[in-house]
C-alpha cells in the first residue's frame, strides 16, 4: 500500500506542519536534523556508486530521490541496481543540478517514470516540495491521480 508524506517547511511552526499534514491526510512527516541543524542532501549518486553500498549491504533499502536524477538512462540505471522501497518526489529541471519543484513545474515526466520505471511501485511517496499549502496539495494530488491511472493500466 502507497504511504504518502512530505518533508516539513523548517521555517513554519511545527505545528502547524503537523496540523496541515493530518488535514492533507498525509501519513507521516520527514524530518532532518543533525547536532540541531538541518541536513540538506546534496549527493547525485551513480549506479557504480550505489552497486558498490548494495553489494556489500544487501539489506540495505533504497531511498531514491527522483530530482536527482540526470535523465531518464540514469534513472533506469539505478533501477537496476536496485528497487527503491522509498522515494523523495519533487519535479526538476534537467537543466539544474539539484532542485524540489511542485510537481507539474520542471520537467520530469512522472506519468513516464510510474508506467515505464517504477511500474508496481508499492512503497512510501516523501513529498519534498518545501513551498505554499496550495502547490504541496497539488503536487500530492497529481501523484496520487497518475498511481490510480497506472494501477488500471
Amino acid at each position: 500500500m502507497i504511504e504518502y508524506g512530505r518533508s516539513i517547511r523548517w521555517f513554519n511552526n511545527y505545528r502547524d506542519e503537523v496540523e496541515f499534514s493530518e488535514s492533507n491526510k498525509f501519513d507521516f512527516m520527514q524530518i532532518w536534523f543533525k547536532k540541531g541543524d538541518l541536513i540538506l542532501d546534496k549527493i547525485n549518486y551513480t549506479p557504480n556508486d550505489l552497486k558498490v553500498v548494495f553489494d556489500r549491504n544487501p539489506d540495505v533499502e533504497l531511498l531514491l530521490d527522483i530530482a536527482h536524477i540526470d535523465d531518464y538512462k540514469h534513472l533506469q540505471e539505478i533501477l537496476e541496481v536496485k528497487f527503491p522501497k522509498c522515494l523523495h518526489i519533487a519535479d526538476k529541471r534537467f537543466s539544474e543540478a539539484h532542485e524540489h519543484l511542485p510537481i507539474g513545474e520542471g520537467d520530469l515526466d512522472f506519468e513516464l517514470i510510474f508506467q515505464n520505471y517504477l511500474k508496481g511501485y508499492d512503497g512510501k511517496i516523501i513529498f519534498e516540495v518545501v513551498d505554499t499549502d496550495e502547490k504541496i496539495i497539488r503536487s500530492k494530488n497529481i501523484i496520487q491521480s497518475i498511481l490510480n491511472k497506472t494501477t488500471l493500466i
